[in-house]
């Protein structure tokens, strides 16, 4: 699901093919895929809008902000990296 995603979001259409095979395999349905691009396609859609207005995102360097990552442990995704809060 993740190559795939990254295959989509950086509008490599020659690997997207073989992420997608493998999704196809493994998931229990055509309709599981198809919810899945649909939240993917959400997700950068209100992520590109939110860029574009300049809308601010939660402080997350608050004790309420650090519990919830901790809790989460969202340190483990590998964008994390890109997280001002985890530099």
């Amino acid at each position: 699901m993740v190559e795939w995603r990254r295959a989509g979001r950086d509008r490599r259409r020659e690997q997207v093919g073989e992420p997608l095979q493998i999704l196809r395999r493994t998931s229990p349905g055509a309709a599981v895929l198809v919810d899945a691009a649909g939240v993917a396609a959400n997700f950068q859609r209100m992520v590109r809008i939110a860029d574009s207005m300049g809308i601010p995102i939660d402080d997350m360097t608050t004790e309420l902000g650090q519990q919830v990552r901790q809790e989460l442990d969202l340190a483990r995704f590998e964008t994390a990296q890109n997280s001002a809060v985890n530099k």
